[in-house]
């Protein structure tokens, strides 16, 4: 598992240096191992079918080992059919399942009390996806929230700003509250990543002072306070 995943890297990396090119295949042994791995898969899957029968899509495990050789008989499928497909981005999509590969580790170590350790920070990684996934949904929630308060009071105030000759030559800061989806944006880019949070905020507040409640508020409020 971990040699296919040393392969997957290798195999992204040929992709990116052979963009747009004919060969974009990987060569030599590294494509000669990735071909091997997945038949091993297919051969480990097979025997399995073979033994468990119709109690093998009981097994969440065994649904994920049936995906990946499902997915990766697909990306063969698509190579053979012609580079018309392939320039579709079918083919990069699928690759993305190579990935799975890799969470096969997580099976094998199971087994193995010398990873008591690991297995348990893998244990509680899962027990808390749940929680994240709503930790979520709240955050874009209440960014949504400033998001349209932001498009109806700053925005206008950006405006007459931009057309005072502020912002010149920064395209995206006339645009930061344009809409629901820029100011999500750019409330993702300044609250949750930090990232130039002055650039729009100061001058506005500076200039309308009205509009601080919108650009210190929303970092204040829970979840994006905790963030």
């Amino acid at each position: 598992i971990l040699l296919n995943f040393v392969l997957i890297c290798m195999e992204t990396d040929d992709h990116a240096t052979h963009q747009g090119k004919s060969a974009s295949e990987p060569n030599g042994w590294a494509s000669i191992l990735t071909h091997v791995c997945y038949l091993i898969y297919v051969v480990e899957l097979g025997l399995r079918i073979i033994v468990e029968q119709r109690m093998i899509l009981k097994s969440r495990w065994n649904i994920m080992d049936i995906i990946i050789v499902v997915m990766g008989f697909i990306e063969y499928l698509l190579h053979w059919s012609g580079s018309g497909l392939t320039k579709l981005g079918l083919v990069r999509v699928v690759r993305l399942s190579h990935l799975g590969r890799l969470i096969r580790l997580a099976r094998v170590l199971r087994h193995y009390t010398v990873f008591k350790e690991l297995r348990r920070l893998i244990q509680m990684l899962g027990s808390c996806f749940k929680t994240l996934f709503w930790s979520f949904f709240l955050l874009v929630l209440v960014m949504t929230i400033w998001a349209v308060i932001a498009v109806e009071i700053v925005n206008p105030k950006i405006q007459e700003l931009a057309a005072a000759g502020y912002w010149e030559g920064c395209d995206r800061c006339t645009l930061s509250f344009s809409s629901t989806f820029d100011a999500n944006l750019t409330f993702f880019q300044t609250v949750v990543a930090g990232d130039r949070w002055g650039e729009i905020a100061v001058p506005v507040i500076v200039a309308y002072p009205e509009t601080a409640f919108v650009f210190i508020g929303s970092p204040l409020t829970p979840p994006l306070r905790g963030l």
